[in-house]
């Protein structure tokens, strides 16, 4: 975990702003207003979509999910790219290369911040703070 949980906090406070403010994220800035703010497939999941700046990358939305211990969360890949979600920091995340129709769930046993990156698009930055219920 690169970044302390309260930077990575500040972000996901950021993130709900909506408007279109930058946010920094990894050293890049980003407009809220491009990115998607929620995933479509409920509560405890992140969409892996095509980024509408970049037609080489792709996004997580949203890119910083709370989520409580115990919970599976599901990454839905709907990109026509492959794409990871590889933990930064040699944290549990693994999923492998997946494309379009494909899901990679997880659950968090313990109360962390964990950080992701795709590993083929390393634009692609993610977190998942997750909490005791």
């Amino acid at each position: 975990m690169s970044r302390p949980a309260w930077a990575v906090a500040a972000l996901l406070v950021a993130s709900g702003c909506g408007g279109g403010e930058p946010v920094d994220v990894d050293r890049r800035s980003v407009a809220i207003s491009d990115v998607p703010s929620a995933s479509t497939h409920g509560r405890w999941a992140v969409d892996v979509v095509g980024d509408p700046r970049n037609p080489h990358s792709g996004v997580f939305a949203p890119q910083v999910i709370v989520a409580l211990v115990g919970e599976p969360i599901t990454w839905w890949f709907d990109d026509d790219l492959p794409h990871t979600v590889t933990s930064s920091d040699g944290g549990p995340l693994d999923s492998g290369q997946l494309r379009a129709g494909e899901t990679y769930e997880f659950t968090f046993d313990a109360e962390a911040t964990w950080e992701y990156v795709c590993v083929l698009h390393p634009e692609m930055t993610g977190a998942v703070l997750v909490r005791q219920g």
